[in-house]
């Protein structure tokens, strides 16, 4: 890395920093997200059930994410010879000895997907939610909104007034950028 980079990434961590101290300023000017802060340390109960809501959402999203590639199914299943099944066992097990054997039928999957927005709202105007495929990637989908959902407001409902200011400047961008995205698709 040559002294011209170097310097560039330390004047950019400088200006980012500054940006960050700038927002925690206006911050406190800012009425609502003080009223909004003092409501919650007021209300301890009322703080409490946001803070369950959006860990619910957080783990509903990641459910959604991480367990739908296993419940729906697109039919890339394939039968796996026994060799195949002996050899993915052994790459699983590294460096160890397994004294266990596998005996009968294997199936193999794999996950992947990609989808261009323009394919994805052509999909959901089709009412393609019924096609194995498309209802795996919308409900992914739906568990990644969730799990961002959830993580910016839990950091709106348990940060101070500048978090929560930052959350809230960040989700409005998703989701204007997301918007956008599907708009001009």
């Amino acid at each position: 890395m040559t002294l011209r980079e170097r310097i560039r990434n330390w004047l950019g961590t400088l200006l980012f920093l500054l940006a960050l101290l700038a927002v925690a300023v206006i911050a406190e000017y800012i009425a609502p997200l003080q009223d909004m802060d003092a409501y919650l340390w007021a209300h301890p109960a009322t703080a409490r059930g946001l803070r369950i809501l959006t860990i619910g959402l957080i783990v509903l999203g990641g459910v959604l994410m991480i367990g739908t590639q296993f419940v729906v199914r697109v039919g890339d299943e394939r039968p796996l010879s026994e060799d195949e099944v002996q050899q993915e066992m052994q790459e699983a097990a590294g460096e160890e000895r397994s004294f266990y054997r596998f005996r009968g039928r294997g199936v193999g999957s794999g996950f992947s997907d990609q989808a261009s927005f323009h394919e994805v709202k052509e999909a959901w105007r089709q009412g393609a939610w019924f096609v194995p495929r498309w209802r795996r990637f919308f409900l992914m989908m739906l568990g990644g909104f969730l799990v961002l959902f959830g993580i910016f407001g839990l950091f709106i409902v348990i940060g101070p007034p500048w978090i929560k200011l930052i959350s809230i400047v960040a989700l409005l961008y998703v989701m204007l950028r997301t918007a956008w995205g599907f708009w001009r698709a």
